[in-house]
Formats: C-alpha cells, sequence, structure tokens
C-alpha cells in the first residue's frame, strides 16, 4: 500500500490522526510544543492508550 502513513494505518486497520500544528509555518510559538504535547497526552488518555 503506498500513501501517507495515516490513511495507510487506517486502511490496515490501525487508527491514526494527523496531529495539528498551533504555530505559524515554518515558526515555534511561545508555549506550542507544550499545548502540541499536551493534546497529544489527553487523546492517549481518552483512547485508553496510557
Amino acid at each position: 500500500m503506498k500513501g501517507a502513513i495515516e490513511d495507510v494505518l487506517n486502511m490496515g486497520g490501525t487508527p491514526s490522526i494527523t496531529g495539528l500544528s498551533t504555530s505559524p509555518h515554518g515558526e515555534i510559538s511561545s508555549g506550542s510544543v507544550e499545548t502540541s504535547f499536551n493534546q497529544m497526552l489527553a487523546l492517549l488518555k481518552s483512547n485508553g492508550n496510557i
């Protein structure tokens, strides 16, 4: 199978998502890394992964 990793995983039965950035293209805003990390932790916790 070819395609984006998210698509390949979903088609293969492994649920996956594309995480979104909270910063403008090519920049890292203050607090955006922590915000993205906390969003991923919340997703993993809500799905029972951690």
